[in-house]
């Protein structure tokens, strides 16, 4: 489990009730830019990197994750940055199931940017092949048209009522 945790391109940290980081894997770490090392996020409370007007949402996120068992709950927040930026990622958590009493928050952060980057390739190319389909089959539309003029034209039947 910690090894796929610290392979995940997607940020993953648990938090417990108080909204302190209990865990952190480096993809969060370099997500959120952080120039400390990893261990520097654990016992940070979270709201602390949220921009203060995400921090509501937050915090209503996290009150429905508490409430139901089953659900997966998601939203948009802003996240300050170690420079002073800030960078808008998808927020998802999850309420551990083995957690009694419930206290610990799994969240998963998706950086926006590069889901982004990667919807505007795929429209690109699915433009580059819609534009390459059109015109390689009107080509062949049009060349099968004319060689069928062609055919016809020179063509001569043996039984001249079949033509008429």
């Amino acid at each position: 489990l910690q090894a796929l945790e610290a392979r995940s391109v997607d940020g993953i940290m648990l938090i417990d009730s108080t909204h302190q980081i209990c865990l952190a894997n480096p993809a969060i770490h370099h997500l959120l830019q952080r120039d400390t090392e990893l261990e520097s996020l654990i016992g940070l409370d979270l709201r602390q990197i949220i921009v203060p007007t995400s921090v509501p949402i937050y915090e209503q996120l996290i009150q429905r994750a508490y409430s139901d068992l089953d659900r997966t709950v998601r939203t948009e927040l802003l996240f300050c940055l170690q420079t002073g930026a800030h960078i808008r990622a998808e927020l998802v958590a999850t309420r551990l199931m083995a957690d009694r009493p419930p206290g610990h928050i799994q969240l998963l952060v998706r950086d926006h940017r590069e889901q982004r980057r990667s919807e505007l390739l795929l429209d690109a190319e699915r433009r580059r092949m819609a534009y390459d389909l059109h015109d390689g089959l009107a080509q062949v539309a049009t060349g099968a048209y004319q060689q069928l003029q062609a055919f016809a034209a020179g063509y001569r039947s043996h039984n001249p009522q079949r033509l008429s």
